[in-house]
């Protein structure tokens, strides 16, 4: 019986194509065998190249990002692409330098969610003194800046999450309650005071009973 064909890194056996096991991945069926068993490992050496491509393009694309934590879902989907690839060749370096683009993603976006929660934190202070102000007019526009603000900062940890966004729309809530209140005070001052000018200006021959209507007298003769 002869001995199957392999290579460094896999094997054929019964028409099929095999990857060899390597650090904690076990030996699996990556293809067949259509001409030779040559040929076929030679294929899959081949198409390895795909694989190294990709690492070195996501690797290229982080180094130049300048949001660089958005890539660490891209990161996690390149492992598993790269654990379940179909090729034969060195998977441990790539798998590596994965590894060290994740750690360094996941130490960054934890940076950057402790610099957010600060800044959300300052600016749900700042919304708070900005409702206070008696100038509701100029506060709605003060207000709305900080909103932006809140809008462009980034997420913090899942556990202030919420807590902080209830805060924050609470304030909101509660401003535009007061802001709400303030114009239907001023509305109903503006009314009092028009109806008390025309009851000092004397009747309006257009009113009819207290409301407008068509002027009963008839032409002057």
């Amino acid at each position: 019986m002869s001995q199957p064909t392999s290579n460094k890194f896999g094997f054929c056996r019964d028409g099929k194509v095999f990857i060899n096991a390597y650090l904690s991945y076990p030996e699996r069926e990556i293809g067949f065998v259509r001409n030779s068993e040559e040929e076929a490992l030679a294929y899959f050496v081949k198409r390895f190249d795909l694989a190294v491509s990709k690492v070195k393009g996501l690797s290229a694309e982080i180094e130049a990002a300048q949001n660089k934590g958005s890539f660490l879902t891209k990161v996690l989907q390149m492992q598993t692409y790269l654990i379940e690839f179909d090729g034969l060749g060195d998977f441990k370096p790539l798998l590596a330098e994965l590894e060290k683009h994740e750690a360094y993603l996941k130490e960054l976006i934890q940076a950057n969610q402790v610099k957010n929660l600060e800044i959300k934190r300052a600016l749900i202070q700042d919304a708070k003194e900005i409702s206070a102000e008696e100038d509701v007019v100029e506060a709605t526009d003060k207000l709305m800046e900080v909103k932006m603000k809140w809008v462009k900062t980034g997420p913090v940890d899942k556990q202030f999450q919420d807590e902080l966004t209830a805060e924050f729309q609470e304030v909101l809530d509660a401003f535009f309650l007061k802001r709400r209140s303030y114009f239907e005070e001023k509305n109903l001052i503006f009314w009092s005071k028009s109806l008390l000018f025309h009851d000092f200006e004397g009747p309006n021959p257009y009113l009819v009973n207290g409301s407008l209507g068509q002027n009963r007298r008839g032409p002057a003769s």
